[in-house]
């Protein structure tokens, strides 16, 4: 077995896996939520609070995004990517908050405060912050994208999907998100 068909058989069994996982909660199986939450978590935390910006509302956001997931699992169409699925739900609960609290964050939130786990890149805390400041400098919809590429691991297209753009719009504006991050760290 060469390696591209390696990865597209590991790629396939774990969407298997989310798929199967995802008809265990909905026959009520608290174990297979336990894992969709230990697998999604710090994906689900860095896409809120790409949106949210504040750990506290993108802790709102993941609790909120599990128990959606808990209570319509049923209605999940199995023949969709189940992570998208799950990610699109985090993203709209990130949107619904923030339209409830029309809580935007400015950059003065960010001063002296802890960097949330699933941004953390490096032990090193001033690269941490560092992080967590230029993210909070990118438009939101950069932000976003950027968080599902580097972070959550989704590629253009998935994220295209989640956001509802164009695969074209999506790669645009990851680039711009790398361009304008390593300027304003750089600075």
């Amino acid at each position: 077995m060469d390696q591209t068909t390696e990865v597209n058989v590991h790629i396939q069994s774990s969407v298997f896996d989310e798929t199967q996982l995802l008809k265990e909660v909905a026959r009520g199986d608290p174990d297979a939520l336990e894992a969709l939450y230990q697998n999604h978590r710090k994906g689900i935390m860095a896409t809120a609070y790409a949106a949210v910006r504040d750990d506290r509302l993108a802790e709102d956001v993941l609790q909120e995004t599990m128990l959606y997931i808990w209570r319509h699992a049923a209605e999940y169409r199995y023949d969709h990517n189940p992570k998208a699925w799950i990610y699109t739900i985090a993203r709209h609960k990130a949107v619904d908050l923030l339209r409830r609290n029309k809580n935007w964050t400015s950059v003065e939130t960010f001063e002296n405060t802890a960097v949330p786990q699933p941004l953390t890149t490096t032990p090193d805390p001033d690269s941490e912050i560092t992080l967590r400041i230029g993210i909070s400098k990118l438009g939101a919809l950069e932000a976003q994208v950027f968080v599902l590429k580097a972070i959550a691991g989704f590629d253009h297209s998935e994220i295209g999907k989640i956001l509802g753009l164009s695969y074209r719009s999506t790669h645009y504006r990851y680039r711009s998100a790398i361009r304008d991050l390593k300027r304003l760290l750089s600075e």
